[in-house]
């Protein structure tokens, strides 16, 4: 890694912001090749070899195991889930930078991929409030499940050498990645290739996907939660999916003033995903009683927004509640590209 750099650039490098030299490194090249070790400390697993290749619209994660090999590939439209210890494939819609889940991935995968830190982390780096502690950037936030705490490593070049992200709450986790090496060189194109294997069996779950900003709601029928009649899904609204046990919802119910406050002119209103559970945000509530809206809509979590406007597309989305998000919220769904709703 260093040896591509003369001791010129190196030095200049080594002065700057750890921040500055990742984002140096990123964008050095548009393809590039990068082989990490995976250490899974708790709960304790073997650490595996996993490559991740990047190149513009496309996207490839391979980690081997003993049982088989496991990959990810995007390419542009359409993703594709290999699972060689079974060999069985999932194919399914997937939009650029997004990193779908599937019940065929082993649970390194489930837990946190390197890709955020090495495709879209940068951006999420720049917003976390990080602090250097001997050389280690390291921080902190509660998130869905519970505090999360990050550590990266960066050396001279810019290179991530260690990242680090521990999950503690609902479900602890501990995961370690290790940058083993780095190249830059042209990625052949069959490496992202979307074409089902031959010989190998389909995956027949149904797969979550959530509906994207520029598509068309489905017609689709709620409950209201006062009453119990029937309500198409609202337009010219941003829904607000909550759901019973969700810390994550308590967070919201507990800031709602806030939150509704920064949402401006734009007219919220709640959508229980639970045909009991009472309402958590005052106001005017809707229920989805049999899963069909949460199933048709790929709601990943709860807390959920969706903007949707009078014609039915989805205009924008925001997905759950962290410490912080109060005026988060309002700023993504107030897409300055888009006109408002009006009264």
């Amino acid at each position: 890694m260093v040896s591509a750099l003369s001791l010129t650039a190196l030095a200049m490098l080594r002065d700057r912001p750890p921040l500055e030299r990742l984002e140096d490194f990123l964008g050095r090249s548009p393809e590039m090749t990068i082989q990490l070790d995976v250490e899974q400390l708790i709960p304790p697993g073997p650490s595996l070899p996993l490559v991740f290749r990047r190149a513009p619209g496309r996207r490839s994660t391979v980690v081997s195991s003993p049982v088989g090999e496991f990959s990810w590939v995007q390419n542009q439209g359409i993703s594709l889930w290999k699972d060689g210890s079974t060999r069985v494939y999932q194919e399914y819609p997937g939009r650029p930078l997004e990193a779908q889940a599937s019940d065929l991935a082993p649970p390194t995968f489930l837990r946190i991929r390197p890709t955020h830190l090495l495709d879209v982390g940068l951006r999420f780096l720049k917003e976390v409030p990080f602090k250097e502690e001997n050389g280690v950037l390291v921080a902190s936030e509660e998130g869905q499940g519970g505090r999360v705490t990050w550590r990266l490593q960066i050396d001279a070049s810019g290179a991530p050498i260690v990242f680090e992200q521990k999950n503690e709450g609902m479900l602890t986790t501990h995961i370690r990645f290790r940058l083993k090496s780095v190249d830059r060189n042209p990625i052949p194109a069959p490496v992202f290739d979307t074409e089902p294997p031959t010989g190998w069996e389909p995956n027949h779950l149904p797969v979550r996907v959530a509906i994207a900003p520029g598509e068309k709601a489905p017609e689709l029928k709620l409950k209201s939660a006062a009453g119990g009649q029937d309500r198409d899904l609202p337009r010219d609204r941003v829904l607000v999916f909550t759901s019973p046990d969700c810390p994550a919802s308590d967070r919201l119910q507990a800031s709602w003033a806030k939150v509704k406050a920064g949402l401006g002119p734009l007219k919220p209103i709640e959508v229980v995903l639970d045909a009991r559970a009472p309402a958590r945000l005052g106001g005017e509530a809707l229920r989805d009683v049999d899963g069909r809206v949460d199933l048709a809509l790929g709601i990943p979590v709860t807390p959920y927004f969706l903007r949707i406007d009078r014609d039915g597309m989805v205009i924008a989305a925001f997905s759950g509640f962290g410490v912080g998000d109060e005026n988060e919220v309002g700023r993504v769904l107030q897409r300055p590209d888009q006109k408002e709703p009006e009264e």
